[in-house]
């Protein structure tokens, strides 16, 4: 249980950690893009939005299902659809916390034959929940750097 401990509480920390990033920044800050085509916090936190549910709904279909088909999902369009640039920050955070809350509780209440379960995932090939859960983990870490590197350039 070391290893999945370890997983449930990084995923479970990565909304605070965000949360910490884009603390004293106002909307029009948090708006703002670097650069044409690039994201702007708010649309960064967006798409850990929909990458996490995206997530939550893989996960569910692998402790519900055998071998489960784990669909792609196009992260611009999420971003885009979702309305992360103009929705207020804190709705954006609210539901990022939300949906790691239901995704921590699931894996909390897994035994050790289910972290073992798998998917076929589009890109990695069949992968346990353990994989799904550190490739997840791996994909919010380069997502908080992109969000330190955005303070920076704010801040500037």
């Amino acid at each position: 249980m070391g290893e999945d401990k370890e997983l449930i509480d990084g995923l479970a920390a990565v909304p605070d950690r965000v949360a910490e990033l884009i603390a004293g920044f106002d909307e029009e800050t948090l708006r703002r893009r670097p650069a044409e085509g690039e994201w702007s916090m708010k649309e960064v936190c967006g798409h850990l939005v929909e990458d996490a549910r995206t997530w939550q709904e893989r996960i569910t279909l692998i402790t519900t299902q055998t071998d489960p088909y784990l669909k792609r999902y196009d992260p611009v369009a999420g971003v885009t659809e979702g309305g992360y640039q103009e929705a207020p920050i804190e709705e954006t955070m609210d539901e990022f916390r939300s949906i790691r809350r239901q995704t921590v509780e699931t894996l909390r209440g897994l035994s050790a034959d289910g972290w073992e379960r798998t998917g076929p995932h589009w890109s990695e090939g069949p992968v346990t929940i353990a994989e799904a859960c550190s490739i997840a983990l791996e994909h919010a870490g380069s997502h908080l750097e992109q969000i330190r590197d955005l303070r920076e350039k704010a801040a500037r």
